[in-house]
């Protein structure tokens, strides 16, 4: 019995040690716009312009995949930029303010302007190896004195 588990044992451990983990690639995100005053309207959606280095996002991204925060799909089908190999990712704007407000929580100490991130994720297509893709954007907020209240909740 205790060959069994043995064996079991080493057979797991030689399944684990042969499959490499697979590595995480780096994305550049840009927001558009990449700024957000909170007593003045925003835009719907709120695109965030996603690019990979040494690979064409347009291609290798699967667009089922995408998420904002690990939390929102995009509002929309993501789309091709027409200046590079830029993928243009529409998220509904109830989406990026819960997530603005409640990042702003932590980071608001008062009137001002703070510099949030906001994380795009996803995975690349099957063909192109499926990893997983992480990349953070900065969208800056102008906090006025008397701020308004947060946003409700999305649908």
């Amino acid at each position: 019995m205790w060959m069994l588990l043995l064996s079991g044992i080493l057979i797991l451990t030689y399944a684990t040690a042969v499959v490499p983990a697979q590595k995480v690639l780096k994305a550049n995100v840009i927001w558009n716009p990449d700024h957000c005053h909170l007593d003045a309207p925003t835009p719907n959606p709120w695109n965030a312009e996603v690019s990979l280095k040494d690979r064409d996002a347009r291609v290798v991204i699967d667009p089922a995949t995408i998420k904002l925060e690990d939390t929102y799909s995009p509002s929309a089908p993501p789309y091709p930029a027409t200046w590079g190999p830029v993928l243009i990712v529409p998220f509904c704007e109830s989406h990026v303010l819960v997530t603005l407000y409640s990042k702003l929580e932590d980071e608001c100490t008062g009137p001002g302007i703070y510099d949030i991130p906001l994380e795009v994720t996803g995975n690349l297509k099957p063909e192109y190896g499926g990893n997983l893709f992480r990349g953070m954007g900065i969208i800056t907020v102008y906090v006025p004195s008397t701020p308004p209240p947060p946003p409700p909740p999305p649908p």
